[in-house]
This record gives structure tokens, C-alpha cells and sequence, in this order.
């Protein structure tokens, strides 16, 4: 961080020396121009502009990985315009006549407004594709409602809360006009905590989407094919037409309609009553609503995602890859070599236990990772039905396998299960795991 003050500090310096110099002529644009109210405002051409842009790209650098992004790339690029602009004082607006005193005094408001401590945030936001029956419930340390007149007085009241007085009449029919759009749809209250609106946003849909891609694993094994969990835009409602012509000795001329839309409602309460409870959900729930997972817990979530967003992909190919990679996921580790053939021996131990089996569930992998391989590397989009079915299978039975089956869902670490695994390679003994028939 400091590196990237003295940068800007000495941006500032070149820019309040330049001021005297003439612009650009006017039919020139400028590369970069903002303004700040009562601050002014500034146009910056060629090295300027390159120099702002390292500037910004650096502090959103430092400062977002130290706060994994609880800040928003918007608010980094405001704190930084209002410290340039506050320190050249074109305006001369801040009472301060010596440039060098308003450039100390601007750095330090922008390193304490870019160490803001994070706030509590409360995000509500659509969710397409489910129904009403058992709402509200919680998965995931996530609410899921439906809009109804109750709902409605208790977000009003939240308004009312940090809204003026004399200015809820001037809000009161925007309020209603938005209150009639959300009533009767269903929502998902989401927590986060961070420094702005635009990062809270961006995390409470990153949230609300691992936990949908979670709902939508179980959704795939448990209920009809289509039914998906999504948010307004990850699988919108349009119409479209085509046309053919067909060439050759017969030619024709066929022309249609296609509808592809939200997919068909259903209920969190079928996901969680009788079977259900055999597969996990409870315990990936509850290492949803965690704050800190462990690396092992980890690993699991991210496999279970990659195969709940492959679960509702309607593209073979891209859901034939996600499956995959939630595979790898699961069974190696990131500095691991030789990907396929210590995936193969990885899922052959972990889901049978017979040698022959294993043998053969090796060469199925094998196999599927030759597919994976042509369609990464050569272009290749003709993955068949049999091959994404296997893969789905390979895949989910092996998740469902460390969530549920011993000693699998006993362990803590990803040392455990590394440990486990390097005993299968020499020769141990080897868990049940009662992997479900393909």
C-alpha cells in the first residue's frame, strides 16, 4: 500500500504542476474526465490517463484483496477522484492555500476511507423458479419468503426506519410502485457485510447463487428433470422464431416457434422431507451457514457448485466440462499431475471396492477424460447423451459419497482425505462407500 500512495502522491505532484500547461485542442477528448460536486472537475489525455488507470488498478489490488473485495472497484475509483481533486483544489474550495499541506491531508483521508471497517448489509433479491409451499425457510443460513402483504409491512417498516420524515411522503408512491412489482414473486434475504452497496451487492448475489447452485444438486438427483432454482437473468423467458430450408432433390421450407422460459416452480419443502435427508442436505446447509469453512469443507462446496451449475446447463458440452471439473475438484489437489490417471484411481477407490470394479470404473474415467480432452483442446461439441449421464453419475456419486458415507463424512481436513487416499495407493484397507448403481 504504500508503494501505491507514493505513486498517486506523486500523480498529484505532475498533475498540479502540469496546470499551467494548455490542453489538448478540443476536438481531442479526453481519455478520463470526472467530477465531484463542489470539488470540480478533470480531463486527462494519454500518459495522465495511463497513470490514473495504474493508480486505480493498484489500489483496487491491494485494497481489495486485503478485504476479499468488500469494497466495490466504484468506490475505490471515487475515494481515489476525491483525493486528486481535494489536493489540486481547482475550485479552491477547501481553505487550504499551500498545495503540499492539502495533498498530505487528502492521501490520509483516502487511506482511512479505503480502511473503512465493513457494515451489515441485507439484500433482497429474486428467486426464480420457486414455489410458495413451506415458505419461509432456511437453507444455507439464507431466507427464502414470499412477498406477501406481511412481507411488505416489514419491508416498509425497514424503510421507514432510514427514511426521513418529511421526505416519505415525497417516496411514498415510488415505495408503491415498487411494492407492486416484487408482490406475489418469491425473495431470498441475504446478509453480507460490506464497506459499500455496490460490493454488498455483488457478494449477496455471490451468495445466494452458491447456495442456489446447491439447491439445484439436490434438485437433479430428487426431482423432475428442468426444475432449477435461478436469479432474473440466469435463465430468462423468451420467444423466439426460426426458419429452415432444406436443399436436395426435395426442397422445403419449415419455419417454427420455441419458448424457452423460467423453469416450473417447485418447493424447498420436497427437497428437505424423506429421502432427501439420505443425501446430505442438512449437513451442506450447515456448512453453508458457516463464516469459516474448513479446507476440506471447501473443496466439497466448490465441487457440489460446479455440479449444481451443470445440473440446469442446457449446453452438453459446457455441462459435460463443469461436471468434470467438479470431479477434480473433489478428488485432487490443485498442485496435483497426471490428472487423469489419478482422477481414475481416486473416484475406482473412493466409490468401489472390488479390484475389478475398480478396474473397470477406471477405464469409464479414462474414457469420459479423453472426451473432456478433445473438447477443450480441439473444438470438439459432439458430447453425447451417454457421456454426460456417466460423467453426471461419476460425479455426483462421488460428492454424495464424502457428504454421507463413512469415514468420509467423519472427516474434518483435506489432510484426512489425502491421508486416506495415499493408503488406498499402498494398499489399505478400503471404506465402504456404497456408491449407488450406474
Amino acid at each position: 500500500m504504500k508503494n501505491t500512495l507514493r505513486q498517486l502522491e506523486n500523480f498529484i505532484r505532475k498533475l498540479h504542476a502540469d496546470s499551467g500547461v494548455a490542453a489538448p485542442p478540443p476536438e481531442e477528448f479526453p481519455q478520463v474526465f470526472f467530477t465531484r460536486g463542489d470539488l470540480g472537475g478533470l480531463m486527462l489525455w494519454g500518459d495522465d490517463a495511463s497513470e490514473y488507470r495504474s493508480c486505480l488498478q493498484n489500489f483496487w489490488s491491494a485494497v481489495g484483496n486485503r478485504v476479499e473485495k468488500t469494497i466495490s472497484l466504484k468506490e475505490v475509483e471515487t475515494i481515489i477522484q476525491v483525493a486528486i481533486l481535494e489536493a489540486l483544489d481547482v475550485t479552491e474550495s477547501t481553505g487550504e492555500p499551500v498545495f503540499e499541506s492539502r495533498l498530505a491531508k487528502s492521501v490520509e483521508k483516502l487511506r482511512s476511507a479505503l480502511g473503512a471497517q465493513t457494515v451489515p448489509w441485507e439484500a433482497h433479491l429474486e428467486v426464480v423458479g420457486l414455489g410458495t409451499d413451506g415458505l419461509p425457510s432456511n437453507f444455507g443460513g439464507i431466507e427464502f419468503h414470499e412477498v406477501n402483504d406481511a412481507a411488505l409491512g416489514k419491508l416498509a417498516e425497514k424503510r421507514n426506519l432510514v427514511t426521513a420524515p418529511e421526505a416519505r411522503e415525497k417516496l411514498s408512491k415510488w415505495h408503491s410502485n415498487l411494492d407492486g412489482k416484487i408482490k406475489g414473486k418469491t425473495y431470498a434475504c441475504v446478509t453480507v457485510r460490506a464497506v459499500d452497496s455496490t460490493a454488498a451487492l455483488h457478494l449477496a448475489k455471490k451468495r445466494l447463487r452458491l447456495v442456489l447452485d446447491a439447491v439445484n444438486f439436490y434438485a437433479d438427483c430428487l426431482l423432475p428433470r428442468g426444475m432449477y432454482l435461478c436469479l432474473p437473468g440466469d435463465a430468462a423467458f423468451v420467444s423466439h422464431c426460426y426458419q429452415q430450408f432444406r436443399g436436395g432433390p426435395r426442397p422445403g421450407f419449415f419455419s417454427g416457434s420455441s419458448l424457452d422460459g423460467p423453469p416450473p416452480h417447485f418447493s424447498l419443502k420436497q427437497l428437505f422431507e424423506g429421502v432427501a435427508m439420505g443425501y446430505g442436505i442438512q449437513r451442506v446447509s450447515g456448512i453453508l451457514e458457516q463464516e469459516a469453512m474448513s479446507d476440506l469443507e471447501e473443496r466439497i462446496l466448490s465441487a457440489l457448485q460446479w455440479a449444481g451449475r451443470a445440473s440446469v446447463n442446457e449446453r452438453r458440452e459446457e455441462a459435460f466440462l463443469q461436471f468434470a471439473i467438479g470431479l477434480e475438484v473433489l478428488l485432487l489437489r490443485h498442485t496435483e499431475t497426471e490428472l487423469t490417471y489419478r482422477l481414475s484411481l481416486r473416484a475406482a477407490h473412493l466409490l468401489l471396492k472390488d479390484f475389478e470394479g475398480r478396474k473397470d470404473l477406471g477405464k469409464k474415467v479414462r474414457d469420459l477424460y479423453r472426451v473432456r480432452s478433445r473438447v477443450v483442446h480441439s473444438g470438439t461439441l459432439q458430447v453425447t447423451d451417454a457421456d454426460l449421464y456417466r460423467i453426471r453419475y461419476f460425479t455426483k456419486s462421488a460428492i454424495l459419497a464424502l457428504l454421507t458415507k463413512p469415514p468420509f463424512s467423519e472427516m474434518k481436513t483435506d489432510e484426512e482425505l489425502e491421508h486416506w487416499f495415499e493408503n488406498q495407493m499402498l494398499g489399505g484397507l478400503v471404506a465402504e462407500s456404497q456408491a449407488p448403481t450406474e
